[in-house]
């Protein structure tokens, strides 16, 4: 296989910014990934096709998606014509902080100011209207850049998931379904990824579960797309690249990081993933990605230089 791209991810780039909205108007597909984040998905125009699990659909105009943190999803809009659609990224903080009340689940279902938020929801008529012109005020805030609140995307966003939880949500596409049996496994997903240096087994992650084997096993596969094993593998890989290209960190160091012990085992899998070494692909991809890095950081540089998040203390009026 060839090498990824090494770029900052979403989840890197999140941890650094409290936001992120983007726009997503290209024809390309992403492999299945996961994120510890919550990620919106509104089409405002065209289609992308996307899949949760093992649940694949069209997103036609109208149509929203919630992704939460630990659910395993891919994107594909190579088939898909005029796509437009917005996507924005927040955890749980970016909200709490400025007063509303959200949690993503862990065991439990997504809520917002005490209403439950659908994974999947159609909007028509007024409500997509509000949806609509709520997608086009973050996106426009967002490209604002310095001059940017992100108290005022907080306030859109709030709005946006009021419309969102006003009416219950169907579940045609099997959204729902897929929910509620993520929200069996978030725990273990999280802690997996929290401890790639230790060792884990199928009985031991069983127990940190309380289910059986059987039972376990049926539930992993049906969210992530992977068994246990798989899972562990793909997220040491992927911790792996990043620290290849974003750390000066050496091939040993990075095996016992990630938990591979053994770097000859890291240089075979790693090898068998992307057709490189490690060594080779930090050879091939550190400098592009650093180029990346640095303009990513130079665009942001006044966000990390400064106290303060834009918006806070009435540094930009607020729309009332």
């Amino acid at each position: 296989m060839s090498g990824r791209p090494a770029t900052r991810s979403s989840n890197e780039m999140l941890a650094l910014l409290p936001v992120l909205v983007e726009v997503y108007n290209r024809r390309s597909s992403d492999p299945p990934h996961w994120h510890d984040y919550t990620q919106i998905w509104y089409v405002l125009r065209g289609s992308l096709r996307h899949t949760f699990g093992d649940v694949e659909y069209i997103q036609r105009e109208g149509d929203c998606a919630v992704i939460l943190p630990y659910t395993l999803h891919s994107i594909d809009s190579r088939d898909c014509e005029d796509t437009y659609a917005l996507s924005i990224s927040y955890t749980d903080r970016f909200l709490t902080d400025r007063g509303y009340d959200i949690f993503s689940y862990s065991k439990h279902r997504a809520r917002f100011e005490g209403l439950s938020i659908p994974a999947h929801e159609v909007f028509t008529g007024a409500r997509k209207t509000i949806a609509d012109s709520l997608a086009i005020a973050m996106i426009d805030e967002f490209s604002k850049h310095r001059a940017m609140s992100f108290d005022l995307i907080a306030e859109h966003l709030a709005a946006f998931l009021r419309n969102l939880c006003r009416e219950p949500a169907g579940s045609a596409h099997g959204m729902d379904t897929v929910a509620e049996r993520a929200a069996v496994i978030t725990d273990t997903l999280q802690y997996i990824a929290n401890n790639l240096n230790k060792k884990h087994s199928l009985d031991s992650l069983c127990r940190r579960a309380c289910m059986s084997r059987s039972a376990f096993t049926k539930n992993f596969k049906a969210v992530t797309g992977m068994t246990s094993k798989e899972f562990l593998l793909s997220e040491r890989l992927q911790r792996t690249y990043s620290l290849l290209v974003f750390s000066d960190k050496t091939i040993d160091e990075i095996a016992r990081e990630v938990g591979f012990y053994d770097s000859s085992y890291l240089n075979n899998a790693f090898r068998e993933k992307y057709g490189e070494t490690p060594t080779q692909y930090r050879q091939k991809h550190r400098a592009e990605a650093q180029r990346g890095d640095a303009v990513f950081r130079s665009r942001w540089a006044w966000f990390f230089d400064e106290e303060e998040e834009p918006g806070r203390d009435n540094e930009i009026p607020q729309k009332k």
